[in-house]
C-alpha cells in the first residue's frame, strides 16, 4: 500500500514533532470522517491501536462540542455497555 504524495509532503516537516503529526492525523481522520458522514453513511469503527486520545479527537471534532476529560468518560462508558 502507497501513501499518497500529499500526506506525505504534509508530514515530511513536522516528521520530527510528535505533537504536530498527532494533530495532523487527527485533522485527516477527521476529515475522512466528514466525508463519509456526508454520503449518508451512519456507522463509523474507528480502532485506537492504543492511541485513544487521537480517536477522541476525531470524535471530538466530528460528533462532540465537550472537554476532553467528559469526551474521555463517554468513550470509556461507551465501550464498557458495548
Amino acid at each position: 500500500m502507497q501513501v499518497p504524495e500529499e500526506i506525505k509532503a504534509a508530514l515530511e516537516p513536522i516528521k520530527d514533532n510528535e505533537e504536530a503529526v498527532r494533530a495532523y492525523g487527527i485533522h485527516l481522520g477527521t476529515e475522512m470522517c466528514k466525508k463519509i458522514l456526508a454520503h449518508d453513511i451512519r456507522t463509523l469503527h474507528l480502532y485506537s491501536l492504543n492511541l485513544e486520545k487521537s480517536v477522541l479527537g476525531i470524535l471530538q471534532v466530528c460528533f462532540f462540542k465537550l472537554p476532553f476529560q467528559k469526551l474521555n468518560f463517554l468513550y470509556i462508558f461507551m465501550y464498557l455497555c458495548l
